[in-house]
């Protein structure tokens, strides 16, 4: 079984697109959303809505999302890949 991710080929055993697609939809009121999906045109987000994306990504994944990183957030897909470099530099967890 491979386990890079579709998205971006990198190993990521920790998140799936899927997961943080999850999230994304939960907490902008969407039922579906695309890697491509604009946060702000598409989805209607606003920047209060990105700090509780923030949040919930934190609270899911047990990382912090520096400011300076969710100023630079876009698309679904920067959200993913913001999350999967994230856990690449969090030390492994204990077993």
């Amino acid at each position: 079984m491979n386990n890079k991710d579709q998205h971006t080929g990198t190993p990521s055993p920790s998140v799936t697109f899927g997961d943080v697609e999850e999230i994304v939809g939960l907490q902008l009121g969407r039922a579906a959303v695309r890697p491509e999906d604009d946060l702000y045109g598409d989805l209607g987000a606003e920047s209060m809505d990105l700090v509780n994306l923030a949040v919930a990504v934190e609270d899911r994944f047990g990382v912090f999302i520096p400011e300076e990183d969710l100023a630079t957030l876009r698309t679904v897909e920067d959200v993913y890949r913001l999350v999967v470099r994230l856990l690449a530099a969090s030390p492994p967890e204990a077993p």
